[in-house]
């Protein structure tokens, strides 16, 4: 594994392949990274029945793989500085890739995001959510593949458009 110094290690070598990891600027290898290492502290804090930090934790490691595509993507003008910039991004690409279930998973770390200031969602659901942002990450980490986002993307689409 060659990698630059300071560049984090390739935190998917199933999904993305060395050579994919090399192709993707510093920024974007450090919000992907950054993804995975917070979903392993979400899964400590949940452990240890943490459960407002294990719920802020899914919810940045959700915010953080959207960010390395959107990121990927600047060049397409993909934003993603925002809340609403990481849910556009989402949506357009439920839309773009007819995959309303990407939609659907990002919901989950959204919810994890409104339990760290409510800390009100029992710690089976906080784990349940916590699985759906693990599967989130993993369909958003091949997108980091694609040099530019999918045809018919946009960040227009409201989340009440994402098919069904």
């Amino acid at each position: 594994m060659t990698t630059r110094p300071g560049s984090p290690p390739n935190p998917a070598p199933t999904i993305l392949t060395e050579a994919d990891w090399r192709r993707l600027t510093l920024k974007t290898r450090q919000y992907a990274a950054g993804s995975y290492a917070l979903m392993g502290r979400a899964r400590l804090y949940l452990r240890e029945g943490d459960l407002r930090q294990a719920s802020e934790k899914g919810w940045g490691s959700a915010a953080r793989i959207v960010k390395a595509a959107g990121e990927h993507w600047r060049d397409s003008n993909v934003v993603h500085q925002r809340h609403q910039d990481l849910r556009a991004l989402v949506a357009g690409l439920a839309t773009a890739d007819r995959h309303p279930e990407l939609y659907k998973m990002f919901a989950a770390a959204q919810d994890l995001h409104e339990n760290f200031y409510e800390n009100n969602v029992p710690q089976y659901i906080v784990s349940l959510n916590l699985d759906q942002v693990a599967g989130f990450i993993t369909e958003m980490t091949p997108q980091l593949r694609r040099p530019s986002s999918p045809r018919g993307f946009s960040q227009e689409v409201r989340a009440s458009e994402v098919a069904e």
